[in-house]
């Protein structure tokens, strides 16, 4: 028999928490749920010797994340770890957290 651990329980009461908070006809849940997600993104600079960022690369943890940014620096001209966590049902986030970054990064590059 498979032990569902500590998240077992806590997952059946959010759940349950979801079912009676639905809104009726809608069917809209009122509980939001909140993600962390952390990601890695390498730096190389273009022909005109400007930086760019590469394709982010999601991670695991923060640890993860902060040792793969250290990796691919040694491969590019640098690299940055973030997390970003928000409710992706809805589409909001907070402000990404900058975990790490290693050599040359343009974080205004992020969000263009």
């Amino acid at each position: 028999m498979r032990r569902a651990g500590a998240r077992g329980p806590a997952l059946r009461a959010l759940r349950k928490v979801r079912a009676v908070l639905h809104d009726g006809q809608n069917c809209r849940s009122l509980v939001s749920l909140n993600v962390t997600y952390y990601v890695v993104v390498p730096f190389d600079r273009n022909e005109e010797g400007d930086l760019a960022a590469g394709d982010a690369q999601e991670a695991t943890s923060a640890l993860s994340a902060e040792r793969g940014a250290r990796s691919l620096a040694l491969l590019h001209a640098g690299a940055v770890a973030f997390s970003r966590t928000g409710d992706p049902s809805i589409g909001e986030f907070q402000n990404a957290v900058i975990l790490a970054q290693f050599g040359d990064v343009d974080l205004n590059a992020l969000s263009e």
